[in-house]
């Protein structure tokens, strides 16, 4: 069974990004993109583990941590940012977040490997790998022996196109300084 991973982030390409990321990887994920809608999911399901942005409209990181603390929800939170002041990382450790990760810092790539270690799962893929035929048929086919005759354009079927084509602006170059 795929564990399960919500994503909470209002910055809508990135989240988009890390959800192709995280379910390529064989996670079943949610997204959604403000606070508010994070704690009604996770109050409501089981996670195991959240992404959750600290700066977000209708409710910011900072009180969707608190409330689940408050609540005893016990869903992972891997805290996303890009505030790197000492006091909002150690705050936001505080209510409870288990990584702190500046995004300006970390590309999805490394995101999907915190988030595979944490879940102590390999990273996998939904790609089907290729198989390789076990045999090859090739079958040789000798080249026609007739020759092909190649049309050559006249001059005035290429000169039309060029005559098509709007002229070039002359170039202008300042006279020297010296």
């Amino acid at each position: 069974m795929a564990k399960k991973i919500l994503i909470v982030d209002d910055e809508k390409a990135l989240a988009n990004v890390l959800n192709l990321k995280l379910t390529n990887a064989g996670f079943e994920t949610t997204v959604v993109y403000n606070g508010e809608d994070a704690l009604t999911l996770l109050k409501a399901g089981s996670y195991d583990l959240a992404l959750i942005d600290i700066m977000m409209p209708k409710r910011d990181g900072f009180s969707v941590l608190e409330e689940l603390k408050k609540q005893g929800v016990a869903t992972p939170v891997f805290a996303l940012s890009n505030l790197g002041q000492e006091e909002d990382v150690a705050h936001v450790k505080a209510l409870g977040a288990k990584e702190y990760i500046m995004k300006t810092d970390v590309s999805p790539a490394d995101i999907l490997g915190k988030v595979t270690a944490f879940l102590g799962m390999p990273a996998q893929t939904n790609a089907t790998p290729l198989a390789a035929p076990e045999t090859i048929a090739i079958q040789e086919t000798p080249a026609p022996a007739t020759q092909t005759e190649v049309e050559i354009p006249k001059p005035t079927e290429v000169e039309i196109p060029k005559a098509m084509m709007p002229a070039a602006e002359p170039t202008k170059t300042k006279p020297p300084l010296w």
